[in-house]
């Protein structure tokens, strides 16, 4: 039986397939702040904010990631092949050291490609050999979401505040799909 652990070594960056997933950095504030302000990645998300608020919104990320010991992680998710952003992935830690809340955001040109599986079945084999956990939300209507979820294994919750939500299970494998398949 797995017992989670203390700390998570959540991780600073990493590689699967198709995909570099690097910590956000200060050139990433402009990508940030425009998935913000894309109608098609707010329609789930929440009401788009203003261009200043948007930018805000991503310098902040930006310092969370940045502190010692960040109060959130993040990730820039970039195309091995051409180094096109894919997107952004954040972990917000919750009180519970050994758990995270999973956040995704991704360009809609390039979403469905199975990029989201692919990262975050890789984020959860690092992540649960020491124990942790994931969890997640989304408003219920995001059935690209919703379908992750279920992919990778993740268990629904009671949902509160009109959100979905879902844990992350302990056991993989999770998938690998090759490049191209839907995701």
């Amino acid at each position: 039986m797995m017992h989670p652990a203390r700390d998570v070594p959540w991780p600073s960056g990493f590689r699967t397939r198709r995909v570099l997933v690097r910590p956000l950095q200060p050139d990433d504030v402009g990508p940030v702040t425009a998935l913000h302000l894309d109608p098609a990645v707010m329609r789930h998300v929440g009401d788009g904010p203003t261009p200043d608020s948007a930018a805000d919104i991503a310098r902040r990320l930006l310092r969370a990631a940045q502190r010692t010991p960040p109060s959130m992680h993040a990730w820039m998710l970039q195309t091995l092949d051409s180094g096109a952003l894919v997107g952004l992935m954040t972990v917000t830690p919750s009180a519970e050291p050994a758990r995270g809340e999973l956040g995704l955001m991704f360009d809609p040109k390039l979403s469905g490609c199975g990029y989201a599986t692919e990262v975050v079945a890789e984020l959860l084999q690092r992540i649960q050999a020491s124990g942790g956990m994931l969890d997640a939300r989304h408003r219920p209507g995001n059935v690209p979401v919703r379908q992750l979820m279920r992919r990778l294994g993740f268990q629904p919750q009671a949902g509160e505040d009109g959100y979905v939500r879902w844990r992350s299970g302990l056991a993989g494998p999770w998938p690998v799909l090759s490049p191209g398949s839907k995701g």
